[in-house]
């Protein structure tokens, strides 16, 4: 933090390209580092550091913008702390990866059970179908993450739901000869 305050008190651009993204804030790259106390510094630095506009917004439901990916790629690469502080700051815990999984797919995926709770905790849409027809609950059983399955049910993610050929989760663990999530379901 000592090393960016200067920048950040200088009114620093804190939006850059590089030769394989668009342009990203430093926000967004110090979630997806995980490194907190940087993530926190910004965060209350916020007016300075934000693209839109600098409203900073703790707590509150404005702002909450899904298109804002810092929680999502957070979630991603499994940055529990950074994630908490994010959603702490109002982040919204739907927002959205560059390739339209919301944080929670985004977690589910990679097994991150702590951060499934919390983003569940948060108000993260449990039952919110992607591209393919699948829902957080279908993609970790497909997946075979028993835990976060558990954490699924626990918030009472839809059991009955079903992808684009029809099956349900149920069908999914059967099909996967997974029997600790069948037993579940």
């Amino acid at each position: 933090v000592d090393q960016i305050r200067p920048l950040v008190e200088q009114g620093s651009d804190k939006r850059f390209k590089t030769k394989w993204s668009d342009e990203r804030c430093a926000l967004f790259w110090a979630s997806a580092m995980g490194n907190d106390e940087i993530v926190g510094f910004l965060l209350e630095h916020e007016s300075s550091t934000s693209p839109n506009n600098g409203t900073k917004n703790r707590n509150s439901q404005q702002g909450k913008k899904e298109s804002d990916e810092t929680v999502a790629i957070a979630a991603r690469n499994g940055k529990l702390g950074v994630v908490r502080e994010l959603l702490y700051h109002g982040r919204s815990p739907n927002s959205m990866g560059r390739n339209g999984d919301s944080a929670l797919a985004l977690a589910v995926q990679q097994g991150h059970t702590d951060i499934v709770e919390v983003l569940l905790e948060n108000g993260a849409e449990k039952n919110r179908k992607n591209a393919d027809g699948d829902t957080v609950l279908l993609t970790a059983v497909q997946e075979k993450r028993l835990s976060v399955v558990k954490a699924l049910i626990a918030s009472k993610a839809e059991i009955e739901t079903h992808d684009k050929k029809g099956k349900t989760p149920l069908i999914r663990a059967v099909s996967n000869n997974d029997i600790d999530v069948t037993a579940l379901l």
